[in-house]
């Protein structure tokens, strides 16, 4: 897989995750003063880790990630 059908992926998701982005004046109303782009955008808000997520396995981790991962794509794409 090249490297632009990568971030064609990551820009998939981050599409899909994130809501309508808010303008410099709606973030300054509001107090939010943070910049922060996140490169999956709001991923982390659809791993659905258990509450023993620090003695899961790396195996364990992924298998939720990917599964949350092909969720939003079929989302997105379907």
């Amino acid at each position: 897989m090249a490297v632009n059908s990568h971030q064609w992926y990551i820009a998939i998701i981050r599409e899909t995750t994130e809501k309508r982005q808010l303008s410099l004046a709606e973030r300054a109303a509001i107090g939010h003063n943070s910049d922060e782009v996140k490169l999956f955008g709001g991923l982390d808000k659809h791993l659905n880790f258990p509450e023993h997520f620090l003695q899961m396995t790396l195996a364990e981790v992924a298998r939720i990630e990917w599964t949350a991962i092909e969720v939003l794509l079929r989302q997105a794409l379907g």
